[in-house]
């Protein structure tokens, strides 16, 4: 009996002790899965509200870009005399209409006379915006004209019909204002973003204007949001405001409330919760860990991932890390669009994808930037891992009917030999990276295998240009052009030199490229064209014909600012437009052969004469080139320092010139060295030279030397 009592006790004891360590175990997983899921609700909520903002600002930003270029549009002809006709040319070849907006029109004076597209449109001809009735739309004109500051209004009920954002911009002609500029965008190009993320499910956001009022979406009760972010614009108060969607239970804290209370009272209800609940539990994880160390785009590791992976690899002690870069990604962004670029860079993650493997893993690093960890291979077999990386990239890539070539350049750095830590390696790889980019691009290199020098001089002088100061120590130098039948310097070419404070100066092939990496250039070439225009006034007020400048423009400059800039330092300095010639390299014109067309046709306009420069580069382009209007042609160095040695490539001189001299082209061969030389081009009737053969660069006083010499 007493056994049977203790047996009973015991077995009491037993499922005390068992229930309660299953108690504990239970309300200690609920518990940290109830921390979990709201951190992590909080993650994902702070994470998609902020891409929200982030893309209605890119949205908003772009938009502004396409007002201020419609400005510009109008301030260019304005003299010339505006036309709806255009504006509809204008309309047509930006295909604004296909980014969202509606309209764009012209309204001189405040009244609306031109609109593009007209259909559709014909009813907001003739409306007065300084008059309008809306007190919104009125607020916001006379802040604009008095600021002469771009102005946003919205939503609004549009003269057309529907509902719209509208975007304005005033125009001013000689600091007097002439008129409003405007488009007018669907207010559905910003709502979608909301709907996007609403679709989800997870959280419902709303879009609220400065004022509080509602813009789109649903007002909660109180405005009792969760959380509100502001989006960052100078132009526009929008705020975004989100709140947890309570149908979804296993994000609901009182569902969790009441699994944790109810459970303590059923043991076997315990168990199958604690099983149930680790097993969501781990579905979470997978999310939560998905989310936080694979990229959203691509869905490759991404840089928590690769700083995960690294201290393993660390500690085995051997291993390549390669930075890859797509070369002139930013161009294709820049002129079709981040949709379409992240299509491309979706496609470019696949490739990149079939090559993980067990001892290769791929990473994004961020935007067009991707790092592969190469784990105990050879140095050959890395090599070969990477040719067979590039080979892929050796097809062109098609999205949306628009074909890509894509090329790639890699920086490879090896632990340890070359490095003794994560951060060292990334920054070494992308060191070696940029060797290749100014080497030519589409390739790879060892860190142990490039000129770090050459990588700390460009350091140095990136933050010597960060100052202003770097703009007065510029100087310009002047190469003569001599006409090969008279012997005659008939032009002269400005060439940028940097001087350092011993007097020495920097090579142009060493500062040009870490100015147009860095966003320095165009101070350059504005500085370069103020003191050679000031300098060919000088010289051709003392000379009975004249002599044509030449000035080198970088391919970042070739747009309408410059072209204003250089209109300005025409009227400022007092030379004559016929006086000037722009040069471009071949490659330049054929990267924007879109974007120049218009440009050059404005700058012929003007009476400036264009040349392209290094042609031959890129001779199977040359039936693009014809189409422009162009006024010269310089041979690439290269040919002229062949023309003794390369038949081939004489023949090609040849071509280029007999076209040239069909189609009405002047042509010019740089670097000639050699009275050889010389000789060739004058028998096959080449019009110009320049080169050592006259003289080098040389200061403006020594070039004033010269032309005495030559006169005399």
């Amino acid at each position: 009996m007493m056994i049977k009592i203790i047996e009973k006790m015991n077995k009491i004891v037993l499922f005390i002790i068992i229930s309660i360590l299953l108690i504990v175990v239970w309300w200690g997983t609920i518990n940290r899965f109830s921390h979990f899921v709201t951190e992590s609700r909080d993650n994902l909520f702070n994470e998609e509200i902020n891409s929200m903002s982030t893309q209605i600002s890119k949205i908003l930003e772009s938009k502004l870009d396409i007002i201020k270029s419609l400005n510009a549009f109008v301030a260019l002809k304005i003299d010339d005399g505006l036309s709806q006709e255009l504006l509809d040319d204008y309309g047509e070849m930006s295909k604004l209409i296909e980014k969202g907006v509606l309209n764009i029109n012209i309204a001189p004076n405040g009244i609306i006379t031109y609109i593009y597209p007209l259909e559709y449109n014909k009813a907001a001809i003739g409306h007065d915006l300084i008059n309008d009735d809306r007190e919104e739309v009125k607020k916001g004109i006379i802040y604009s004209i008095k600021t002469k500051l771009s102005v946003i209004s919205g939503p609004v009920e549009l003269v057309r019909g529907g509902t719209g954002v509208i975007i304005r911009d005033p125009v001013f002609v000689d600091d007097e204002f002439w008129g409003l500029v405007t488009i007018v965008m669907d207010a559905s190009v910003l709502t979608d973003v909301i709907d996007a993320y609403n679709g989800a499910g997870l959280f419902n956001y709303v879009l609220i204007k400065g004022n509080d009022e509602i813009f789109y979406g649903t007002e909660f009760e109180n405005n009792d949001y969760d959380l509100i972010v502001d989006v960052p614009s100078n132009y526009m108060e929008l705020s975004i405001a989100g709140k947890l969607n309570e149908d979804y239970i296993y994000l609901n804290d009182d569902i969790i409330n009441f699994v944790r209370y109810i459970s303590l009272g059923f043991l076997i209800i315990a168990i199958y919760i604690v099983y149930d609940l680790t097993h969501t539990n781990e579905l979470l994880n997978r999310r939560i860990n998905k989310m936080i160390y694979f990229d959203k785009l691509t869905g490759l590791p991404n840089r928590r991932s690769l700083e995960k992976k690294s201290m393993e690899l660390i500690k085995k002690g051997d291993f390549y890390l390669v930075f890859a870069d797509l070369d002139d990604f930013k161009f294709i962004n820049d002129t079709h669009g981040h949709p379409l670029g992240d299509v491309l860079l979706k496609q470019i993650s696949d490739i990149l994808y079939s090559y993980l493997s067990k001892n290769i893993t791929v990473y994004r690093w961020g935007g067009d930037e991707f790092i592969f960890t190469i784990e105990s291979e050879s140095k050959e077999k890395v090599e070969d891992s990477i040719k067979e990386i590039l080979n892929h990239f050796e097809k062109p890539f098609k999205v949306e009917n628009n074909i890509f070539n894509i090329s790639v350049s890699m920086g490879i750095v090896h632990y340890p030999s070359d490095s003794d830590g994560l951060d060292d390696m990334i920054k070494k790889a992308d060191i070696s990276m940029y060797s290749i980019k100014e080497s030519g691009k589409n390739g790879y290199i060892f860190f142990s295998e490039i000129d770090t020098a050459k990588y700390f001089e460009n350091i140095e002088l990136n933050n010597r240009m960060k100052s202003n100061e770097f703009i007065d120590e510029l100087l310009v130098y002047y190469q003569p052009k001599i006409d090969i039948q008279s012997n005659k310097i008939v032009g002269v070419e400005a060439l940028v030199r940097l001087k350092n404070k011993d007097g020495s100066l920097v090579s142009p092939n060493k500062f040009i490229p870490v100015a147009e990496e860095n966003g320095y250039i165009n101070a350059i070439d504005r500085k370069v064209v103020e003191i050679a225009f000031r300098d060919i006034r000088r010289i051709n007020d003392n000379m009975e014909n004249g002599i044509k400048l030449s000035i080198n423009l970088s391919p970042k400059d070739i747009n309408w600012d410059m072209v204003e800039y250089i209109k300005e330092q025409i009227k400022t300095s007092g030379i004559k437009s016929s006086d000037i010639e722009i040069e471009l390299t071949e490659t330049a014109v054929l990267e924007n052969i879109e974007s120049v067309v218009e440009i050059f046709e404005y700058v012929r306009s003007l009476g400036i004469s264009i040349a392209i420069d290094d042609f031959g580069k890129g001779f199977g382009a040359l039936n693009y080139l014809l189409k422009f209007p162009i006024s010269t042609i310089k041979i690439d160095k290269n040919f002229v320092d062949d023309i003794n040695n390369n038949e081939r490539g004489n023949k090609i001189i040849e071509s280029i010139i007999a076209l040239s001299k069909i189609l009405g082209i002047d042509t010019i061969a740089e670097g000639v060295e050699t009275e050889n030389q010389l000789e060739y081009l004058e028998t096959i009737k080449c019009n110009e030279y320049q080169g050592y053969l006259c003289c080098k660069p040389i200061k403006l006083d020594d070039f004033n030397e010269l032309l005495k010499t030559r006169d005399s």
